[in-house]
């Protein structure tokens, strides 16, 4: 599967690939879009894939063959195997009927995999309503720590009064909590294969990047 980059970047207001979420403006991000659909029912991760710090085997995949891809819109469905499963489809456009479209994917590959549940997971621009991220929106806030922490979040931030786990250190060590600016194919080739884990469940999320510094394609 090779992607017409020019029909997924002008209608992709964030940077945002499927299996892996939220990555940097200025990462590979075609490069990325083409390898989770080459470890696609491998079972194994990517390199700078933050899933591999809380599991053996990569439960999520992009269903390859279901990709919808022209120059109106791209559609991505990826199968979670946890739990009772769960289809998501990730809309990349900005036709009238593309949401209306993705869903209708994400129910039609549902039932066809035995997933529980349907979602789509679709992208607004820092243009849109700030009514559209209440009650089913998540926003994505990006920020490069390379000149220091910078200002302080332009939404509030509310400080969690539970005590985190003394563990947690170890989970995430320094050495693998930085993405790679870049990513090769290559890499793939060295993935060990790995039965797929049981089927679970996931959230909607409907993102823009921070109004502040937004990204375009």
């Amino acid at each position: 599967m090779r992607f017409h980059w020019g029909w997924i970047g002008r209608v992709m207001p964030v940077p945002y690939v499927p299996t892996l979420g939220p990555v940097h403006p200025d990462d590979p991000i075609p490069d990325l879009f083409e390898a989770v659909v080459e470890t696609a029912g491998t079972g194994c991760f990517l390199p700078y894939d933050k899933d591999r710090r809380w599991s053996d085997t990569k439960t999520e995949r992009v269903l390859v063959d279901a990709i919808e891809h022209d120059q109106r819109q791209t559609l991505v469905p990826t199968l979670v195997e946890r739990g009772t499963g769960a289809v998501k489809v990730h809309v990349y456009g900005s036709a009238p009927d593309s949401l209306s479209t993705g869903a209708d994917l994400a129910r039609k590959l549902a039932a066809a995999h035995g997933a529980a549940k349907a979602r789509v997971v679709w992208f607004l621009g820092p243009d849109q309503p700030e009514a559209y991220s209440r009650g089913v929106g998540t926003r994505v806030q990006l920020k490069d720590f390379a000149d220091g922490p910078g200002l302080a979040p332009a939404v509030p931030v509310s400080r969690s009064t539970r005590n985190s786990p003394k563990t947690f250190a170890l989970i995430s060590p320094p050495s693998q909590t930085r993405w790679p600016r870049t990513a090769s194919r290559s890499s793939t080739s060295r993935c060990k294969q790995e039965p797929s884990a049981p089927f679970s469940p996931c959230s909607m999320l409907a993102a823009w990047p921070e109004p502040s510094a937004p990204w375009r394609p």
